[in-house]
Parts: C-alpha cells; structure tokens; sequence
C-alpha cells in the first residue's frame, strides 16, 4: 500500500475518536433528557475543548520523562475545567447535574473509544496482513 493509497484511511482513524467523543456527549445529554439534545450542541462544546485536549495527549506523548508528571496535569486540569463550563454554559444546567454529566460523557467517550481502537487495530492488522 502507497503513502498516498493509505491516506483515506489516516483521516478516517483521525475523524473517528473525534466523532465518537461529541456522539457520546450527544448520548449523555439524551441519558439525562436535556432541553437540549441537539448534535450541534455536543459539536460545539467538543470544537473547543478538543484542541485543549488534544494539547494535552500531545503533551503526554512527546515529553520526556522529566516533563511527563509536571506537564500534562495542569493541561488536563484546564481542559476538564473548561469542559465542566461549557456543558454548565451550553445545556443550561446546575453544578451537581454538570459534573454528572461531565463523569458519564467521560466513561462512554472510554468505553467508545476502546471500542473504536479495538476495531482499528483489527483492520490494521488485516490490512498489514493482506497487504504483505
């Protein structure tokens, strides 16, 4: 498989956590019967709060092991922070419900996401097979 033959695959594995995060928010808000149950809604919350989060897995990634107990908490610190408001902001909500919600849109965004990287490792490993 060429470089260029593989970037449609690239940009699917890139997409989808992206998607399966703002689709768990969406399932969350319709868990706990929002006003607001719109996909827009979720989508808008994740535009901002994903590049925060995305800094900080980035942060994980590449630091070395001086920098990777020190660095990546007060990124996460910011981006769960800022996450927290913006759900309180956007679905019009009370602190206590906020945080409920902010804890189970966490553990479905987990489950989703080990879900998706499951599958993405299986047709890694087909493709790499097939391919060879």
């Amino acid at each position: 498989m060429t470089i260029i033959e593989r970037i449609p695959l690239f940009l699917v594995f890139a997409a989808a956590p992206i998607v399966a995060v703002i689709i768990s928010l969406w399932l969350t808000s319709l868990i706990f019967r929002l006003k607001d149950t719109s996909f827009k809604t979720a989508f808008n919350v994740m535009i901002i709060v994903g590049p925060i989060a995305a800094l900080s897995q980035l942060f994980i990634l590449f630091s070395g092991p001086i920098f990777f107990y020190k660095v990546p908490i007060p990124v996460l610190l910011v981006a769960s922070l800022l996450a927290l408001w913006l759900i309180k902001r956007r679905y019009f909500l009370e602190w206590k419900k906020t945080v409920l919600l902010w804890l189970v849109w966490i553990v479905f965004s987990l489950i989703l996401s080990s879900f998706l990287t499951t599958m993405f490792a299986f047709v890694g490993l087909v493709t790499g097979i097939i391919g060879a």
